[in-house]
């Protein structure tokens, strides 16, 4: 009858850890770059609205300044800028919830599936060894 040998093909548990956490790091560090991503774009898309809003404020002004008197200047300025602090902002702006809630489900998943499977490898080395 042959001798069963054991043999630690089965791999580290050390080893498992490590890489169970590089990967755990990627996705959390990667999940917190598109939440930036999304906020700059909110950003930068609010910032386009008021600079344009404010230029046609200023150009209305302007068109305001040289057709009327000095002393109805002033009270058209007071009007401008009141209509500058009373902007809207578009309510098309893009919504990245879903899809952060979606990667992190996944991740969970895949870590899951990972932990299970390593579980299952070490008792079927240890059961037939």
């Amino acid at each position: 009858m042959s001798k069963i040998r054991r043999t630690n093909t089965g791999g580290s548990i050390v080893l498992f850890i490590v890489i169970g956490a590089i990967l755990a790091i990627c996705l959390i560090s990667s999940m917190y770059i598109l939440k930036l991503r999304g906020d700059q774009a909110r950003r930068d898309q609010a910032i386009s609205i008021v600079e344009k809003q404010f230029a046609d404020d200023q150009a209305k002004k302007a068109e305001v300044a040289a057709a009327v008197a000095s002393t109805e200047t002033k009270s058209t300025t007071n009007e401008a800028s009141s209509s500058f602090n009373n902007f809207t902002v578009n309510e098309d702006l893009p919504v990245t919830g879903n899809g952060i809630v979606i990667s992190e489900l996944i991740g969970a998943g895949l870590i899951t599936v990972f932990a299970v499977s390593y579980i299952k490898s070490r008792n079927y080395i240890v059961r037939y060894l």
